[in-house]
């Protein structure tokens, strides 16, 4: 019997024909027509991917599209996949096995997050044949992460050193004092790194209130926060947490999400931090739009989810300020699915703890969706992980991540610092 190597060597439309009934003696009886959809399949993909494609499909194992179709041979649906066809509504019942191939599906991506990309959204999308697999266990299928195919910046950083902390969020500058004026050079590689990394931590980083308000103004507004306590200035935040004062922050959530314009970015500063654990995680919300599949991405086309502070805020406020703090601060519906308004991408848009329910959806199906969405920023594929010392500052895109505190440190001390930049309304 040839092998897949060798048969590629017959030119690439003899080679793919010339494995179809390889894989029919390879699948279960009741599929033995499998092999005569991955000719479609693997003609879209091209021989190399076609190798890889067969392979997997040869060893058992499910091929999804970066779209979400599949190839499928011989095992049943399982874990991440079938929640999500059960959430999606589809005819296929969550455990049953697809009895014939879908071809895969090329879909479109808004392409790297480069300065290039940042002058404002993409305007011609980019094929991307990246191919996913879905073993039927993981909790999410394995697939290249970058949109370009690799995770080097779209041109080096001249004004700083810069250390990636996993494949597409989270970097470690250095080289830079933030207590010092920036140059608008500097600004604008530092912003740059920001859209492609999404989460920047910086270490040694010590200055007072008012310094940490001076250096949030060269990227916009800083936000007076409505709700929480206040450092020397009023634009600084401050979070003190203890054996008095529990965590509350261990919950994924972009913040201030309840505003009808919520903030673009986040610079917290640790002050004094345990001797272990009070770590922050951050997730990737467009890695986790692109995870989701093909038939999930058009359920969410147009839909918009109301979002509000009262769950979170309003249960520490009497009825009168609650009734007034209401008034300010209404409801609002934002996209289920944002645009980031500098790269272009989509981005998953739903949290936790502000996002009540989806607009004009049954309560039930709203509660299941937004579990689901939710969920998505729990993957570790999609994660960075910072573990602060004194002095270490992180600066993140708040339209593009969701963030979480680890509440692990309880009763010991830890205390932050915060300044939000107000931003644009979702669209």
């Amino acid at each position: 019997m040839l092998t897949l190597t060798a048969m590629a060597g017959l030119g690439m439309g003899l080679f793919f024909v010339s494995v179809v009934n390889l894989v029919n003696d390879a699948v279960p009886a009741h599929q033995s027509g499998a092999g005569n959809g991955l000719l479609a399949v693997c003609t879209q993909l091209g021989a190399a991917t076609g190798v890889a494609v067969l392979s997997s499909v040869l060893k058992g194992h499910t091929l999804h599209a970066p779209g979400g179709g599949c190839a499928t041979a011989g095992r049943a649906a399982t874990g991440s996949a079938a929640a999500e066809r059960a959430t999606t509504g589809s005819a296929t019942d969550a455990g049953a096995t697809t009895d014939s191939a879908t071809p895969v599906t090329a879909f479109a991506s808004a392409g790297p997050a480069s300065a290039a990309a940042a002058t404002g959204p993409a305007s011609a999308a980019v094929v991307d044949e990246r191919p996913v697999f879905d073993n039927g266990v993981s909790a999410a299928p394995v697939r290249e992460l970058s949109p370009t195919g690799h995770f080097a910046p779209s041109a080096p950083y001249e004004s700083f050193g810069l250390a990636p902390c996993s494949p597409t969020i989270g970097a470690e500058v250095s080289g830079v004092d933030l207590a010092r004026p920036l140059t608008e050079e500097l600004r604008a590689e530092l912003h740059r790194s920001l859209l492609e990394w999404k989460v920047l931590f910086f270490r040694d980083q010590h200055f007072t209130a008012e310094q940490h308000r001076a250096m949030a103004r060269w990227w916009g507004t800083p936000e007076v926060h409505p709700f929480l306590p206040k450092a020397e200035v009023p634009e600084v935040v401050r979070l003190a947490r203890g054996a008095d004062s529990p965590a509350v922050e261990n919950v994924w959530h972009s913040d201030a999400s309840f505003e009808a314009t919520p903030p673009m970015g986040s610079l917290l500063r640790a002050v004094q931090v345990p001797a272990v654990g009070g770590d922050t995680l951050w997730a990737d919300m467009a890695a986790a739009y692109d995870g989701l599949s093909a038939e999930m991405k058009t359920r969410l086309e147009g839909l918009r989810a109301v979002h509000g502070f009262t769950r979170t805020f309003g249960k520490g406020l009497g009825p009168e300020e609650l009734a007034r703090q209401q008034r300010k601060f209404p409801a609002v519906a934002h996209p289920v699915v944002r645009t980031h308004p500098e790269t272009g991408r989509k981005l998953l848009y739903v949290n936790r703890i502000f996002t009540h329910h989806i607009d004009g959806m049954p309560r039930e199906e709203s509660d299941e969706l937004l579990r689901f969405l939710c969920d998505q920023a729990r993957h570790p594929e999609y994660q960075c992980r910072l573990r602060w010392q004194p002095g270490t500052l992180a600066f993140w895109d708040n339209r593009a991540t969701q963030h979480y505190a680890s509440a692990d440190y309880y009763p010991h001390a830890r205390l932050m610092e915060r300044v939000t930049v107000l931003g644009d309304r979702p669209a």
